[in-house]
């Protein structure tokens, strides 16, 4: 990551899932449902912040790896 900071801490897998961006444009996009089910299976509630980020393969970049920006939400009931 080249001079940056990347923390992990119980990473979720989402599986698969293409960005549906046309190659080389940087246009495509990334998103998951955080179910209440999946929520309650990791111990989050009401009043928690989340901090969240995409890493993924990109091969037709230098490195061949991406992250996304940052997102910080808080849970509310």
């Amino acid at each position: 990551m080249r001079g940056t900071r990347l923390c992990l801490l119980r990473p979720a897998k989402v599986g698969f899932q293409g960005s549906g961006g046309t190659p080389g444009t940087c246009e495509g996009t990334f998103d998951v449902h955080l179910s209440h089910a999946w929520m309650d299976a990791s111990g989050l509630l009401p009043g928690h912040t989340i901090h969240v980020q995409y890493l993924y393969s990109d091969p037709g970049a230098t490195w061949q790896l991406g992250h996304s920006a940052a997102l910080r939400f808080m849970l509310c009931p």
